[in-house]
């Protein structure tokens, strides 16, 4: 009689008592997973609460950190997934039993080894009835154990030693500091944010300055370490809006921009989305106006005319008359010009 039809109901028991333990394993792997999965993630949150102070003063310590968090997070989740979804095995799981009961020696893999040879061959060297009675001998006493006993769920409850504490620090990070997690989560999500931006100097040219009103007024910006493709300039008119313009591109890191006609005093700065320029004031004042001229002339020895005192821009006079003029300006100025004839000056 083929050894299938023989002994079925003790192979059965002991493959199907083997599957249980199988499904008990993973069933106890999986929650151990998740617990380390959760454990591994509260660490790497309050770990980065250091990554994050420390930033300022190691540039590329928070995006390290954030990597190595990244990876392994990953890797928990991979090792639970695997863990999870992979089947060991009867075999492997009648190993593992016999290592945990050596009373069994081997012979539940020996069983198990012996049932798959006779199926394939049908006939062997040993005996159908020593294979029947070892495979009923070996399904007695495995399945006189308890699963329980074999694969011990509550060995689960020894992860909570290492995640009640790390969620009792947690709680308190974020006691002390409430925005912690929305950081933290932000750092781990997106390690590049952290690292440091090349930064961009802008310097300004002419800066402080006071120029007459209608007059132009030229400002250029000089741009060094991280060269920006385009800069604006901010112009705030004393009492009016604030006007925002794009300067000009000159080439070699030079930006200009120029005012047609200043009528208003202001203050300006240049800047872009990385860098901010100092602010400037310009002063934007009226030009001095003559208020009165004095002449005073006096004429050569030989025609022996008076001293003369007049009025006004307009001279006429004796050749070799000595001419003195004094103005009288509304401001206060370093020098003055005269004008001969609308051509030369003096």
């Amino acid at each position: 009689m083929p050894l299938s039809q023989k002994t079925p109901g003790d192979y059965e028991r002991l493959a199907g008592f083997l599957r249980g333990l199988s499904l008990r394993f993973r069933f106890l792997a999986t929650l151990e997973s998740v617990l380390q999965l959760a454990a591994g993630i509260i660490l790497v949150l309050l770990g980065s609460y250091f990554a994050l102070e420390l930033q300022e003063e190691v540039a590329y310590l928070a995006f390290f950190y954030a990597v190595g968090g990244l990876f392994f997070i990953s890797y928990l989740v991979f090792s639970g997934l695997k863990r999870a979804f992979f089947h060991p095995g009867l075999k492997k799981i009648a190993r593992g039993l016999e290592e945990k009961y050596p009373q069994l020696r081997d012979d539940v893999t020996n069983s198990l080894s012996l049932f798959e040879e006779m199926k394939k061959t049908g006939k062997g060297q040993v005996s159908e009835g020593l294979v029947a009675a070892q495979i009923s001998k070996t399904a007695e006493e495995v399945c006189a154990f308890e699963p329980s006993r074999v694969v011990n769920i509550r060995k689960v409850l020894r992860h909570f030693k290492i995640l009640f504490p790390l969620f009792a620090a947690l709680v308190i990070v974020l006691g002390l500091d409430p925005h912690f997690l929305n950081r933290s989560l932000a750092l781990i999500t997106n390690p590049f944010s952290t690292l440091p931006q090349k930064r961009t100097t802008l310097t300004v040219e002419p800066g402080e300055a006071t120029i007459l009103r209608g007059t132009p007024f030229l400002i250029r910006v000089k741009a060094e370490g991280h060269i920006p493709e385009k800069l604006l300039l901010e112009i705030r008119p004393e009492g009016r809006e604030v006007v925002r313009v794009e300067m000009k591109a000159e080439g070699n890191s030079k930006f200009s921009y120029r005012i047609p006609s200043a009528q208003f005093s202001f203050r300006y700065q240049a800047y872009n989305g990385r860098a901010t320029s100092a602010a400037h004031q310009v002063r934007v004042v009226d030009p001095p106006e003559v208020a009165k001229i004095k002449l005073s002339l006096i004429p050569p020895d030989y025609t022996g005319l008076p001293k003369e005192e007049k009025e006004g821009g307009h001279i006429e006079a004796l050749k070799g008359t000595l001419v003195n003029l004094e103005a009288q300006v509304t401001k206060t100025v370093r020098e003055g010009k005269i004008v001969v004839d609308q051509k030369n000056q003096l």
